[in-house]
């Protein structure tokens, strides 16, 4: 059991979800992301932070975030022309800016 607030989560960082996504894929890498670092306190570093993100980002796609190429996921698939498909220039050049703005103005 966490020894912190839920709202010291790094989960608690994803409410709201971004409002543009990459794929079809993406906006269901961020909910399972949001569930797996609900027993995550908050890094004290907005480097930690990325590289948090980073490594849950391979963990749940099984491919570096610095991989250029959609990534297929079936757990992600839902329907779609790019269902299942994981956008990684979306998490490096959007979700994870997101992350660590959010990150700050909950310092």
């Amino acid at each position: 059991m966490p020894t912190f607030a839920p709202s010291e989560a790094v989960s608690a960082l994803f409410d709201p979800a971004p409002s543009t996504w990459g794929l079809r894929g993406d906006p269901y890498l961020w909910q399972a992301m949001q569930r797996a670092l609900t027993t995550v306190a908050r890094p004290s570093t907005a480097a930690s932070l990325a590289a948090l993100i980073e490594s849950a980002f391979e963990q749940l796609t099984g491919h570096p975030m610095t991989h250029d190429e959609p990534i297929y996921a079936p757990e992600y698939s839902h329907g779609g022309m790019s269902s299942g498909l994981v956008s990684p220039p979306f998490w490096r050049e959007v979700a994870i800016p997101l992350l660590v703005q959010r990150w700050g103005e909950r310092l």
